[in-house]
């Protein structure tokens, strides 16, 4: 006979219950599927341009490189096509005004792969960043990556996307006089 906390004693019943309790939860627990609930890994394109821009390189290099860190996004391969896209332009402050920072604009762009059709959205509109630090400009890029591209946010501008090519495949077909 076993004891609750030591002091009441515990019927072979409420053994019996506590213990198919247990089992039960330790079997759900195995069968569920905890990788069905993770998001899907986003390939990230970063345009930058060609620059020897000191501080667009640095906050290009702190997003890379926190994207890298990451498990929700990957950076494309050269030879591929993402399925978002940042695009960054970044001037250096110090450079010419005897400043420290720098300022950037910046986009994002989905290009869903669910779509063979080649679309494309601008989540939200281009955006001005500036920091005085490289690395923190990169984080903060990093950040609104991630709030402009959740998954809910993504799916409304996919059933947007997949409404306007219906929408446009219906338009074009010509009508009967």
């Amino acid at each position: 006979m076993g004891y609750i906390y030591g002091r009441l004693p515990l019927t072979e019943d409420a053994m019996r219950l506590t213990l198919a309790v247990f089992i039960t939860i330790v079997v759900v627990a195995l069968l569920s599927n905890p990788c069905e609930a993770q998001q899907p890994v986003r390939k990230v394109t970063i345009s930058d341009g060609e620059t020897d821009n000191k501080f667009q390189k640095g906050a290009v290099d702190a997003l890379k490189a926190r994207i890298a860190a990451t498990t929700r996004y990957a950076l494309a391969e050269p030879s591929e096509v993402g399925e978002l896209e940042v695009s960054v332009v970044c001037i250096d402050m110090s450079e010419k005004n005897q400043l420290n920072g720098g300022a950037c604009a910046y986009s994002f762009t989905y290009w869903p792969k669910e779509l063979l059709s080649g679309l494309t959205v601008q989540l939200g509109p281009i955006h001005l960043l500036t920091n005085a630090s490289a690395i923190s400009a990169g984080e903060t890029l990093f950040q609104k990556l991630v709030e402009a591209s959740s998954e809910a946010k993504l799916s409304v501008a996919l059933t947007q996307m997949e409404a306007s090519a219906e929408l446009y495949v219906i338009l074009k077909k010509p009508t009967k006089p």
